[in-house]
């Protein structure tokens, strides 16, 4: 259903002319990609990952039904081509004695290969904003996108800057960065053909959570440390959101001294619940930890913020770093 809502898109309809259909596959890897014929195949994790929301089921196969909008697959056969039409001609010139030849070739291998995979990435990047601008009017509001770049985040870790220079895809918070970039356009879009989000295919868009920057203090009046969790939120109104703060030291949990400051596992949490009151709205949570909640003697550690509704993970934070005053 709705692979066939985005290929009726105005922008879909541009599509070359392909037998088009999606195939589910029985691999447990979280994936998908699209064949050179228009196929689309699901991989099993994929599948589990995503469930039956039809908004993140759009993210995903507008993306693939970017790629052949993009011609993408065809313009990588044609750098392959075209580099090993350059190479056959190194060997040549190699085989009839020009010794010089060997440096040139290994230039143009380096070269070549850092400037194709910075191509293939920016493909991704291509291949995203058609199937943002295909979802939109089809009816699967903007932020689907971004639910669905950090549900595949949570499942699979962000490589290193320097990692994702070496490879054909860019990092998950980078595409999620790049359509931010775009995402007024895309809601633009979006209310023109849906004013009522209601009956829109894809709903009610689901909670979107933008952290800003933490800030630690200690309260040593009432021997209790401090951590401010300044945010924004979208798409929540009425929606409980949990937040939650975890400690570890040594890369070890910390375990706490009080019930309501502990895991099943003993461990040290603070847990704080705030309800949004309207539909877009900026919030500053401050949540106090006492002293006589530490279950060990150390003042100072590690810890990570994590924002929840009752079934989904919205947000996590970087690390950083909490002092508890003195008993």
């Amino acid at each position: 259903m709705v692979f066939d809502d985005l290929l009726r898109t105005s922008l879909g309809r541009r599509r070359p002319y392909l037998p088009y259909e999606v195939t589910l596959t029985d691999n447990r890897a979280i994936n998908a990609f699209t064949a050179p014929d228009g196929k689309v195949y699901v991989y099993r994790g994929m599948v589990s990952l995503l469930g039956n929301n039809a908004g993140l089921w759009a993210a995903l196969l507008g993306h693939e039904i970017g790629h052949t909008l993009g011609r993408h697959y065809y313009k990588s056969q044609l750098r392959y081509v075209e580099r090993q039409r350059e190479l056959a001609d190194y060997r040549a010139r190699a085989a009839a004695g020009d010794e010089g030849v060997v440096w040139e070739e290994l230039t143009f291998r380096l070269l070549t290969g850092a400037i194709n995979l910075k191509l293939s990435r920016e493909e991704e990047h291509e291949a995203d904003r058609l199937g943002l601008g295909m979802m939109a009017e089809a009816g699967y509001h903007p932020d689907f996108t971004i639910a669905f770049f950090r549900r595949v985040r949570a499942e699979l870790p962000d490589k290193s800057k320097l990692g994702a220079f070496f490879s054909t895809h860019p990092r998950s918070a980078t595409r999620e960065e790049r359509t931010i970039k775009v995402y007024n356009s895309a809601l633009t879009i979006f209310e023109h053909f849906w004013p009522d989000t209601s009956q829109s295919p894809g709903g009610t868009p689901p909670p979107i959570v933008t952290l800003g920057r933490i800030s630690t203090s200690r309260d040593r009046v009432n021997k209790a440390a401090v951590v401010h969790v300044p945010f924004q939120i979208r798409n929540a109104k009425d929606i409980p959101i949990t937040i939650i703060v975890i400690f570890k030291k040594n890369k070890k949990l910390v375990p706490g001294a009080m019930k309501e400051y502990q895991l099943n596992d003993g461990s040290l949490v603070a847990i704080h619940t705030v309800t949004p009151d309207s539909w877009s709205q900026s919030m500053d949570a401050t949540i106090s930890i006492p002293t006589s909640a530490l279950g060990t003697k150390s003042r100072t550690f590690k810890a990570m913020i994590s924002l929840i509704t009752r079934d989904e993970n919205l947000a996590y934070s970087d690390i950083f770093k909490v002092s508890f005053p003195k008993r």
